[in-house]
């Protein structure tokens, strides 16, 4: 991924490398190095860099609407690059915060091994009844009105992963991911996350960005900010319920998505959010 970008943003690309601790060229565009991506030490920083830098280049293209045209939000690691568009902190900053987050979530899954699943075609209310009668698993990401993402140990959703599929279930898809993100197994990275958020000034928003964890606006106050995106590691990405209060909110008359980053899978889910 980010192949139009390497080139285009060269000195970026540099320093991008020194504050991650890679090469993020290589790792990004070589096919020995693919697996790499999977895991979340180098998929959120690598994701971040291009995610950004593509949303750069398209508004250098007119081929987004200017900010204050506009309104933001991200999925998951996506918040990051939304509140570096919205004057949160630079992007080298905003780089160095990802780089540490994929650190202690990476650090977290190591100390207590988990995973997470994908269940398509049940209800979010469904599986939620089901989840909360089930130990050791937890909602991650509620991303559609069709599909819900699970996290837990892997004992815990393979047995669960049969209820679901005998309750009307179409599949239960294991995601290959190197922990069980957006739950409690999390709660290490958090305290880790936060202590660390101490060190890092960041700046009253300028444009509106939208809350994983709240599925409503984001805080204008730094502080604040600080909370929510602490909050996000170890709670679940209401993504369904964010994009209907974007759609919802006639004040702000928001008509358009426009996704930016690699592939078109939020596109996908956005139209089944609504």
């Amino acid at each position: 991924m980010g192949e139009e970008l390497f080139p285009r943003y060269k000195q970026q690309t540099t320093r991008a490398s020194e504050i991650a601790g890679f090469d993020m060229e290589q790792l990004c565009l070589s096919e020995e190095k693919s697996s790499d991506l999977s895991k979340t030490i180098y998929t959120q920083p690598c994701l971040y860099w291009v995610s950004l830098f593509q949303y750069k280049m398209l508004l250098e293209k007119n081929q987004l609407p200017a900010k204050g045209e506009c309104v933001f939000a991200g999925h998951s690691l996506g918040e990051y690059v939304a509140l570096c568009v919205a004057g949160a902190f630079d992007w080298e900053t905003g780089l160095e915060i990802v780089a540490k987050r994929a650190t202690f979530m990476n650090e977290a899954a190591k100390s207590k091994e988990g995973s997470m699943v994908a269940v398509l075609g049940l209800p979010y209310e469904k599986i939620k009844e089901i989840t909360d009668a089930t130990d050791g698993v937890e909602i991650a990401n509620h991303n559609s009105l069709i599909q819900t993402v699970l996290s837990g140990s892997k004992p815990s959703l393979e047995k669960i992963a049969t209820e679901l599929k005998q309750k009307g279930a179409k599949r239960v898809v294991p995601l290959a991911v190197s922990g069980a993100f957006h739950s409690s197994f999390m709660d290490e990275a958090a305290k880790k996350f936060s202590a660390f958020l101490e060190t890092i000034e960041l700046k009253p928003l300028s444009e509106v960005v939208y809350s994983n964890t709240s599925a409503d606006v984001f805080p204008s106050d730094p502080l604040e900010i600080k909370k929510t995106i602490v909050r996000q590691i170890n709670h679940s990405v209401l993504w369904q319920p964010l994009v209907a209060k974007m759609a919802a909110d006639h004040q702000l008359k928001v008509e358009d998505f426009h996704e930016v980053g690699p592939g078109n899978v939020l596109t996908g889910l956005i139209a089944r959010c609504l």
